[in-house]
């Protein structure tokens, strides 16, 4: 379907505006990328899980920062980049490979709730748009996370969406 970028933001950022009210959003969108072609449904759940990540690892008074910019996919095809930043209590190098991974919780995770689940989903949902998702982090100044997804998906190549585990099962495979 044709996505209105700036509309998904703001629905997304609608949605979580009960637990942003500590940070300072950021969002930058330039005009080209107003409208893509992808599925608007794993769009928002990919911006809502980075999103609500990134404040939930921002101090007081941070900044999380939501970047959309051109790009180019790893086979060379027109791309929009998805990145989400924050000034959050980072992660080690060594963790960096695990945050990905199904029920992943990092040592910095004790007491901060979640599943585990919101990254190992995003990368699921990236995936089956044809797209690529990695991190940086810095600890004690931030972590970004870089999502890179195709600017049009023909129809008939749309995926169909991976299912969503249930609360406390393992048989979740996107």
């Amino acid at each position: 379907e044709l996505v209105n970028l700036p509309q998904v933001v703001s629905a997304v950022l609608a949605e979580l505006q009960p637990i942003t009210n500590h940070v300072d959003f950021v969002v930058e969108i330039p005009d080209e990328l107003e409208q893509v072609q992808t599925d608007g449904t794993f769009l928002r759940r990919i911006l809502v899980n980075l999103c609500s990540n990134a404040v939930t690892y921002s101090p007081d008074g941070g900044t999380v920062r939501l970047e959309i910019a051109p790009g180019r996919t790893d086979t060379g095809e027109d791309a929009f980049v998805l990145l989400v930043s924050d000034e959050g209590i980072g992660i080690a190098p060594a963790d960096i490979p695990k945050l990905f991974g199904r029920f992943e919780r990092l040592a910095a995770d004790r007491g901060r709730g979640g599943s585990g689940l919101g990254l190992y989903i995003v990368k699921g949902l990236v995936e089956s748009l044809r797209g690529s998702v990695e991190a940086t982090s810095v600890l004690g100044r931030g972590t970004t996370i870089r999502v890179v997804l195709p600017r049009e998906i023909e129809p008939e190549a749309a995926p169909d969406a991976p299912a969503e585990p249930p609360i406390g099962s393992s048989h979740y495979h996107p």
